[in-house]
């Protein structure tokens, strides 16, 4: 059985996210609406005292926004994209698949392993 390395998982990712343009939690904010440029973080309300939380200029204060309204790259930085997004997708289908066909897990798992660790190099 053969695994998509990181690149590839990354670019149908990316495919799809743009064919589909799903509403998503902005990344800048978090999905708050507001962000602190003084402590870098947002959730003004819950945990920034500061009264100088502007509402985010990426997504306007909404909190969410649209894929395909900001550069892709904007969403691997947020973590879109990640290898330990993509390390646990991996280990999904090949629960899934060793579910489906009755295979043996650890030798299926084992093969997603060394696809994951040919995408760290």
């Amino acid at each position: 059985m053969q695994f998509a390395t990181l690149d590839t998982w990354q670019h149908l990712k990316s495919e799809a996210l743009t064919e589909s343009n799903p509403l998503l939690d902005c990344p800048l904010c978090g999905g708050e609406g507001y962000f602190c440029e003084e402590c870098a973080h947002d959730a003004p309300d819950d945990e920034c005292e500061h009264d100088d939380a502007e509402p985010c200029e990426e997504c306007s204060g909404e909190g969410q926004l649209h894929y395909n309204d900001i550069n892709e790259g904007v969403w691997l930085l947020a973590g879109h994209f990640s290898w330990q997004q993509y390390f646990r997708e991996l280990i999904q289908t090949a629960r899934d698949v060793t579910e489906f066909y009755a295979l043996d897990f650890l030798g299926i798992a084992g093969q997603a392993i060394k696809a994951s660790q040919r995408a760290q190099h």
